[in-house]
């Protein structure tokens, strides 16, 4: 009691750790997602007035794209379901 009341009692809990680094990765796949949204829409945007700079930005789109697609793919590093 006195470790609770001190606040250096320590759980262990692989499946809440599990579930909280799942979360993490789907939410950097989501922030990838909407870069890849603004980028190829901010291309799609300036390609009338600007060739160069909106075929760049349609360009630089695939790489947060393939992120938000692949990211943590190959990583099962959690253990079992």
């Amino acid at each position: 009691m006195s470790l609770l009341e001190e606040g250096r009692l320590t759980a262990h809990t692989p499946s809440v750790d599990r579930r909280m680094r799942r979360l993490e990765r789907a939410a950097r796949r989501v922030v990838s997602a909407v870069l890849f949204a603004g980028l190829l829409i901010g291309g799609i945007l300036l390609r009338p007035s600007d060739d160069v700079l909106g075929i760049v930005l349609m360009s630089i789109s695939a790489l947060p794209l393939l992120h938000a697609l692949f990211a943590g793919f190959g990583d099962r590093s959690g253990g079992s379901r």
